[in-house]
C-alpha cells in the first residue's frame, strides 16, 4: 500500500480505536488506528475471520481515544487490505477534504501534540504537590507530581479514583515548581485513569484555549522539563 507524506505510526501508548460501518451495519469487530496520514488511515483488526469489506465499499468510520476531547466520525473508501502477523490491516481513503480539515487535523495535531512533548519525572527532592479540582471548585485530591510534559501531567491516586470525574470531562490542576513562587494553574481534560497495584494513574492534558496566560504557564512548566532528562512515560 502507498503512504501519503508524513504517516504517523501509532504505538499502544497512543491506542486510537475504530468502528466501522458498511452499508449502515457495524462489524462485530472493532479495530485500532495502525497509521494515519490526511488521506487515510490503515485499521489493524484482530487475527480471525477477516472484516466483510469490499474494495470501493463506502464506510463510515468512528475514531474514540481517551486522549481525544471527543469521538471522530467520518466517511471514507476501502482501498485495500493485507494479511498481517497481527491481524488484517486495512486501508481506508477519507472521502472528503472538508472532512480532513473539519475532523482529521485535530487528530493528527493531538497525535503530534503526545509524541513529540518530552516527559520527565521529578526528583524526589522537588517535592511537588499537585492539586486536583473539580469544577465547583472542590479539591479532589493533593498528591505529588509522578510525571510531566508541556502538555500535561500525571499524578497516583490512592485506591480507584471514584471521585474523579470521567474521561474527557474538565478538572483543574494547580501546583509549584522548584524556584517558582507563582502557582501554576492550569483547567485541564481528564485523559488517563488507569489501576497501578491499588493506586490509580490519573493523567490530564491541559487546556490551551482556557487556560489564563497558557504561553507564560506553559513556558514555566517547558524550561523545568527540558531540565532533566525525558523518562519512559505511563501517561497516556
Amino acid at each position: 500500500m502507498k503512504f501519503a507524506p508524513y504517516t504517523t505510526n501509532l504505538g499502544w501508548n497512543n491506542y486510537l480505536g475504530v468502528s466501522v460501518l458498511v452499508h449502515g451495519q457495524s462489524l462485530p469487530v472493532d479495530g485500532r488506528v495502525a497509521e494515519i496520514n490526511i488521506e487515510g488511515v490503515s485499521v489493524l483488526f484482530p487475527s480471525g475471520e477477516p472484516p466483510r469489506i469490499h474494495a470501493g465499499d463506502p464506510v463510515t468510520l468512528r475514531l474514540e481515544a481517551t486522549w481525544l476531547p471527543r469521538a471522530v466520525v467520518t466517511t471514507a473508501s476501502m482501498t485495500g487490505k493485507m494479511k498481517t502477523e497481527s491481524g488484517h490491516l486495512f486501508r481506508f481513503a477519507f472521502a472528503s477534504q472538508q472532512a480532513v480539515e473539519g475532523q482529521i487535523t485535530p487528530v493528527l495535531h493531538s497525535i503530534f501534540n503526545r509524541r513529540i512533548a518530552p516527559r520527565v519525572v521529578p526528583n524526589p527532592e522537588d517535592a511537588i504537590q499537585v492539586a486536583f479540582k473539580d469544577s465547583s471548585g472542590k479539591v479532589l485530591a493533593l498528591r505529588p507530581l509522578a510525571q510531566i510534559s508541556s502538555t500535561g501531567l500525571a499524578c497516583l491516586v490512592e485506591g480507584d479514583a471514584s471521585e474523579f470525574p470521567a474521561i474527557g470531562e474538565k478538572i483543574e490542576v494547580s501546583f509549584m515548581l522548584p524556584g517558582r513562587r507563582d502557582e501554576l494553574v492550569f483547567p485541564s481534560f481528564l485523559r488517563t485513569r488507569r489501576s497501578d497495584g491499588g493506586q490509580t494513574v490519573i493523567g490530564v492534558e491541559f487546556e490551551r484555549n482556557g487556560t489564563p496566560e497558557f504561553s507564560r504557564q506553559q513556558g514555566a512548566v517547558l524550561g523545568f522539563v527540558l531540565a532533566r532528562a525525558p523518562v519512559p512515560s505511563f501517561m497516556g
